[in-house]
């Protein structure tokens, strides 16, 4: 019961129900002391004597169901204040049951969820702690809470992140395994920017009429520092957002890109919406095409560093964009899909490859299997490619790991 009491959103429910019981002490006495003397009002009307003996015995009762009504919570009140210890308080869940009680309460109870993330540090903790915090309404107290939250939670993520076992492959031209064109550092096509463009920044939900005679929905971000030959990057989603073209702003490299990413080398992003559960099957692959065309010239995009990557389905469309294009891409980075193995390799060697996976699961294990013989080949052929490993992320957790700002500065300078 003490922890009931001091439950912030068990003393709002507490604070509605006594204010609905000082309602009813209220309103229902006075409602049966109108009717009561209409009644009386009537019965001495009339002018019988037995009808009024009778009117009299029923407002009796009233009266009677009236003091219950007035006296009854009070004597309830009273009650829980003499039986109440320190094991169960009762009395102060009453007491606290008031604005400063139960912002009181929100305060003790983002304290406790604080210290149960920074001691078990479990990332699924956070959103209890923000979800108390936002509850706070003293600035002061909110901001010390938000501050205490914010860093505990960095603390978090640092210690929680993942280990990474990165495989280049050894070539002729890539000796050792490290550095020349299959290192993870900055490539060799620099980007090199012009003049400012005269567009404004952000990002929003558009619509394209496609020279395929296709109408195709993109989300699209546009940075604020815009300028003529920045590279463009295409991003191919996953099964997950077939039905729910929503979802896309709330993936987590869209967020990367728009919230956390320094825009050092800026870039537009476009990721377009398909409502059909492939990337391949024509007249998608051709429609997005006309799609990258157009960004194209609308932003005057440098043609030797647009860069197309995709998750799981998206992925698939990935490989089987850069088969079909070839270098019209200067990278790709397909992310957890099951590489077709029997596929030629010299299709993609002439486009930088950065492929990502996790190895945790069957099914996830299979696709690293799979994308890490596909990017050997790829090598062995004479190409330029890395399979990054993510250890112990399934399909499923894998998008929320593999975007950061080394990835981006490795696709955009190859």
């Amino acid at each position: 019961m003490v922890e009931l009491c001091d439950d912030g959103s068990a003393l709002t429910i507490i604070r509605a129900i006594m204010l609905v019981v000082a309602f009813i002490q209220v309103a229902v006495p006075l409602i049966i002391i109108v009717i009561s003397a209409i009644d009386l009002f009537k019965a001495i009307s009339g002018g019988n004597p037995k009808s009024l003996r009778e009117r009299l015995t029923v407002i009796g009762k009233r009266i009677i169901a009236a003091l219950i009504i007035v006296f009854v919570p009070t004597i309830i009140h009273l009650t829980l204040k003499v039986i109440s210890t320190d094991d169960n308080n009762y009395f102060e869940c009453i007491e606290n049951a008031n604005e400063e009680g139960i912002q009181t309460a929100y305060y003790h109870a983002a304290e406790r969820a604080i210290d149960e993330l920074e001691e078990s540090e479990d990332e699924n903790l956070k959103g209890r702690a923000q979800g108390y915090i936002d509850k706070i309404t003293d600035p002061a107290k909110k901001e010390e809470l938000q501050t205490r939250y914010n860093n505990v939670l960095a603390e978090v993520k640092e210690k929680n992140k993942p280990k990474i076992t990165q495989h280049i492959p050894v070539t002729p031209s890539n000796p050792g395994g490290s550095g020349g064109s299959g290192g993870s550092g900055p490539g060799n096509n620099p980007v090199h920017l012009g003049d400012p463009l005269n567009v404004q920044g952000g990002d929003g939900l558009k619509s394209f009429n496609a020279s395929t005679g296709r109408t195709i929905n993109y989300y699209e971000i546009v940075p604020k520092n815009a300028k003529e030959n920045m590279p463009l990057i295409v991003y191919l989603h996953g099964d997950g957002e077939v039905y729910n073209m929503a979802g896309i702003p709330n993936l987590p490299i869209y967020r990367f890109i728009k919230d956390t990413y320094d825009n050092e080398i800026p870039f537009v992003f476009v990721a377009p919406h398909t409502n059909v559960t492939d990337w391949i099957s024509s007249p998608i692959p051709e429609t997005v095409k006309s799609l990258i065309d157009s960004k194209i010239s609308e932003y005057k995009i440098d043609t030797k560093h647009v860069i197309i990557m995709g998750a799981s389905r998206g992925a698939i469309g990935t490989w089987n964009m850069v088969a079909k294009y070839g270098t019209f891409f200067s990278a790709a980075c397909p992310i957890s899909c099951p590489a077709v193995t029997s596929s030629d390799p010299n299709s993609y060697k002439n486009v930088a490859i950065y492929a990502i996976s996790g190895d945790s699961g069957s099914q996830e294990a299979g696709y690293n299997s799979s994308m890490t013989d596909l990017v050997n080949r790829i090598s062995a052929a004479g190409g330029t490619a890395i399979k990054k490993t993510y250890n112990g992320e399934t399909h499923n957790t894998i998008a929320a790991r593999f975007p950061n700002k080394e990835l981006l500065i490795w696709l955009l300078t190859h």
